[in-house]
């Protein structure tokens, strides 16, 4: 299903009926460029009023961090390109790079734990179907703010373990409540023009997480690092198609999971009738009952009988030549 839906398939007649409303990869590609320039000049003017405020002060306490400039995403070589499969018109091949605002991962220190506070979540609390917040630690509110400035999941925004048994295991944020991360665990924000669900079931597939997962391997110890998510190559197509290959998916998938519901139901029901047909042979409930039948005493008597009688030794031939022969 993912394969179909990231080769183009899944879409092929929507894509055929809609081709004149949709923009090519390269298209949003522009469209995100501006918008990474956009989001600067507003840290930038930010940046400015701050220090013009620092100065007003009288340059009281640390002046104002001037924002870096976030580094142009490196394109994809044509010569990778070559090798990867051939995609539908319009669509285009990209690094994971290109379509993210941030890709980061949590804190590399072991946080003085708080018996409440802001939750600090690790690799284990990144499950398939979302974040677990069952057995959570805390940190104070003061360690929460000095990480999040670096590290600040939000709704929407895709994490993936990065080491131990689970790496590569991803889901996507479902909360709003406010957590940090430690460094087992990659934060990708992706861009607002870009369908996240669409990054997400697109990391998902199988070539493609099977490649994060062969990345964490290429080392001592088992691990994912920035430079190579960073890296990773993904299908990209018009927002509108992403929309639509995403709702597809989420049919299919809620298909897929009603009926596995209902095997599961199926499955209850025939132990729940196994055990009560048991339950009715042991305790005479399962055929209609003969009164002309012998009880069960009286049927145990009997098998008593023939066992004592069987355990009841008897003379051999030779015996009982040996005894007439005597008289």
């Amino acid at each position: 299903m993912l394969k179909h839906a990231f080769e183009g398939k899944l879409t092929e007649q929507w894509r055929k009926e809609n081709a004149d409303k949709l923009e090519t990869a390269e298209q949003l590609l522009e469209r995100i460029k501006h918008e990474r320039e956009v989001r600067y000049q507003h840290r930038f003017e930010e940046w400015k009023a701050a220090v013009e405020q620092w100065e007003k002060d009288g340059k009281v306490g640390k002046k104002p961090e001037k924002p870096k400039p976030q580094k142009t995403p490196e394109k994809l070589a044509q010569a990778k390109i070559l090798e990867l499969p051939t995609l539908p018109n319009k669509w285009k091949w990209v690094k994971l790079d290109e379509l993210s605002l941030k890709i980061t991962d949590g804190e590399h220190f072991k946080p003085i734990v708080t018996k409440s506070g802001v939750y600090f979540l690790s690799a284990k609390d990144v499950r398939d179907e979302g974040v677990n917040f069952d057995n959570p630690i805390y940190v104070s509110e003061e360690t929460a703010i000095k990480a999040r400035k670096r590290c600040d999941p939000e709704r929407g925004d895709i994490l993936i373990v990065s080491r131990g048994a689970t790496v590569g295991r991803m889901c996507q944020v479902d909360t709003d409540k406010v957590f940090c991360l430690l460094g087992s665990v990659i934060l990708i924000k992706a861009f607002p023009l870009l369908d996240t669900r669409y990054l997400m079931y697109a990391l998902k597939h199988p070539n493609i997480n099977r490649e994060i997962i062969s990345i964490s391997g290429a080392t001592a110890q088992q691990a994912v690092y920035l430079r190579d998510v960073k890296h990773v190559v993904l299908p990209l197509g018009s927002i509108d198609e992403q929309v639509e290959i995403t709702n597809k998916l989420d049919e299919q998938i809620s298909n897929i999971q009603g009926m596995e519901s209902d095997i599961e139901d199926n499955i209850a029901r025939s132990e729940a009738l196994r055990q009560s047909i048991l339950k009715k042979a042991f305790s005479g409930q399962l055929v209609p009952q003969d009164p002309n039948e012998e009880p069960a005493s009286v049927l145990l008597e009997r098998i008593a009988r023939e066992k004592a009688d069987a355990a009841t030794p008897k003379k051999s031939r030779a015996a009982k030549t040996a005894q007439n022969v005597n008289l």
